[in-house]
């Protein structure tokens, strides 16, 4: 249930002690190589938002800017501050959490995310908060290990790609894929093709099946979640 469609009243009606409220978490401003579009982690995070299953999530806006500190050289990308990033997301559970909501679980699709979230869930614990979110490293395992054929890769790769040729295949430009496994950080002088990985092996076939499993790990967190 999208929170944003329902009226107060009909909010309160649904919230239980099992409710748990999701914020989807994705750069609506992060460069992607050529071949995907700035918002693609705000893409993945919304369409994976809308396929979860559990009756007691309460789905709440997504969060489209965020700390992406490795692509600010990039035209387009937008990097928050880790410090502006924590207060963010620490403010907006503080308020759902009192909304008597006891869970707040956020849909993570990032990686230097994770740092900044694990902050916020060490500052909301002090508050007997229970929080918790995706850890790309691993939601998608062991189907990733499993699938991916690419030497190397962590941006706009393989794995990436096929998952949006899924889910979100009107945004992925094939004409455009560019395979780069250099070891170059990234930046506009040292990595130009803002990819690291090689998204001309992805597949729609792929996609799905890493699309699955992250949908099954990610209720897994959900009920560790629930469970303490």
């Amino acid at each position: 249930m999208d929170i944003q469609d329902l009226t107060r009243e009909d909010l309160t009606a649904l919230i239980n002690p099992q409710t748990i409220a999701v914020i989807p978490l994705g750069a609506a401003a992060k460069e992607h190589g050529a071949h995907l579009p700035l918002a693609n982690d705000f893409n993945l995070a919304v369409a994976l938002s809308k396929l979860l299953s559990d009756p007691d999530v309460l789905l709440l806006p997504p969060v489209n800017y965020f700390h992406y500190p490795a692509f600010s050289s990039y035209p387009g990308s937008v990097s928050l501050r880790v410090e502006t990033s924590v207060d963010l997301i620490t403010d907006i559970t503080r308020c759902v959490s009192s909304w008597g909501i006891r869970y707040v679980y956020v849909l993570n699709t990032g990686l230097s995310t994770m740092r900044v979230l694990e902050a916020a869930q060490n500052a909301l614990r002090r508050d007997q908060i229970h929080f918790a979110y995706t850890d790309i490293t691993t939601v998608g395992l062991p189907v990733e290990a499993d699938l991916q054929q690419q030497t190397a890769g962590s941006h706009a790769d393989e794995l990436e790609t096929s998952m949006m040729l899924w889910l979100r295949p009107d945004t992925v430009r094939s004409e455009r894929f560019v395979n780069d496994v250099t070891s170059a950080p990234f930046g506009l002088q040292t990595r130009p093709s803002g990819v690291y990985g090689q998204p001309g092996l992805a597949s729609a076939e792929k996609g799905r099946a890493i699309t699955r499993q992250w949908l099954v790990n990610i209720q897994l967190d959900l009920d560790r979640l629930r469970s303490g």
